[in-house]
């Protein structure tokens, strides 16, 4: 099926829905960090759950795994889709870092803050990204189709859920 027709198929599917979960399957060349999860020793990369007060631009909390822990900061400073890593916190075989997206890579990030929409989680591996994204409305979820439309990502929709169990860990993905 073709892009174009995904995204047709699911604005079909999301205008009945109020609110959601979706969980979308995302390449890394479409979104962020596509050197970091392709071509270099990480192997793994989580978005870390936090709330960020101190600065209006994507800086996400990143952990991340490596093959070559020592590498890891300069793997991730050498994707173009990052302007700056700062160390947060350190663990065996890998650790936490504050990214500062470039403003090209927020340009899709920007899909969900437009939007409304809450990103959940994000979990990187193999050169692709697992994004969990909360719409909570028909207009937050419309606003991400016409993103899409618009910017082109190749994505695949894995998952839609009702967001009745959001605060229960054992209703997660």
């Amino acid at each position: 099926m073709t892009l174009t027709a995904r995204i047709i198929r699911f604005g079909r599917f999301l205008r009945s829905v109020v609110s959601a979960i979706i969980t979308l399957r995302i390449p890394a060349s479409a979104f962020v960090l596509d050197d970091v999860l392709s071509r270099s020793s990480i192997t793994e990369a989580r978005l870390v759950r936090s709330v960020q007060l101190d600065e209006p631009t994507l800086s996400p909390l990143l952990w991340v795994r490596s093959d070559d822990p020592a590498q890891i900061a300069s793997s991730l400073r050498d994707d173009p889709s990052v302007g700056s890593v700062a160390p947060f916190a350190s663990s065996t075989g890998g650790g936490v870092y504050r990214l500062s997206l470039r403003p090209l890579a927020d340009e899709f990030m920007r899909l969900f803050a437009d939007g409304g929409l809450s990103v959940l989680d994000a979990h990187g591996r193999d050169g692709e990204w697992v994004v969990r994204v909360f719409a909570r409305d028909r207009d937050s979820i419309g606003s991400l189709g016409d993103g899409w439309r618009r910017t082109g990502p190749e994505f695949d929709v894995e998952r839609v859920r009702s967001p009745e169990n959001l605060g229960d860990r054992r209703g997660s993905d």
